[in-house]
Parts: C-alpha cells; sequence; structure tokens
C-alpha cells in the first residue's frame, strides 16, 4: 500500500504536480539540507546547493525509476550541487585572490 502510494506521488510529481512535489520537498528537504551542510561546511553554501538541487529534481523527476530509488536520487543532486558551489566558490576566490595580488607593489604585471 505505501509503496503504491510512493510510486503515485512519484509519478504525480514528475507530471508536473506540484502538491506532490511539495510533499516530496516536506519528506527530503532537512535531509538533503543536512547533507549539503556536511559537504560544504558553511551554512550559505547549503541552503544555495538545496535550493539547487530542489530545481534539478523538479526538472528530472521522471528519471526516477521507482519511489525506494527517490531518496538516494535527491542525496546525489544535492551532493553533486553542493561540490559545484564550493568549486565555483573556490575558483572564485583564486581570480579575486590573483586580482589581489596583481594590485599589490611588485605583483603581476598586468601587461603580461
Amino acid at each position: 500500500m505505501a509503496e503504491r502510494r510512493g510510486a503515485n506521488l512519484l509519478a504525480s510529481a514528475a507530471a508536473g504536480d506540484e502538491v506532490a512535489f511539495q510533499h516530496i520537498i516536506d519528506t527530503h528537504h532537512e535531509d538533503l539540507r543536512r547533507v549539503c551542510q556536511a559537504i560544504s561546511g558553511d551554512h550559505a553554501i547549503a541552503d544555495d546547493a538545496t535550493q539547487a538541487a530542489w530545481l534539478v529534481a523538479w526538472k528530472k523527476l521522471h528519471k526516477v525509476r521507482g519511489p525506494e530509488q527517490l531518496r538516494p536520487w535527491l542525496m546525489s543532486v544535492a551532493v553533486n550541487e553542493a561540490k559545484k558551489l564550493m568549486s565555483k566558490r573556490k575558483r572564485r576566490a583564486q581570480i579575486e585572490s590573483d586580482a589581489d595580488a596583481s594590485a599589490e607593489p611588485g605583483g603581476t604585471d598586468p601587461a603580461t
């Protein structure tokens, strides 16, 4: 019975049912946020990654084959989003660091 209800919920959400999708969010949001926090160690990145994961989930939920795969799939999406955001932050910090170094006397010559 519960498995059938889960399959119906997943199918409805994948078909665009916002109420069904909201139920999925209500069920899994805190777990996704905790995983993003564990990966990033940063509350802001965790929040942004969780939101990004839900956007991916909304667009690609139809790829989940069954309700038993939903939670692991959501977790993998969240992990990937957290890693992406961390990578972007690291690149941005490196660019800013390079720009700061070139502004210092004796830093990198902008003409080169």
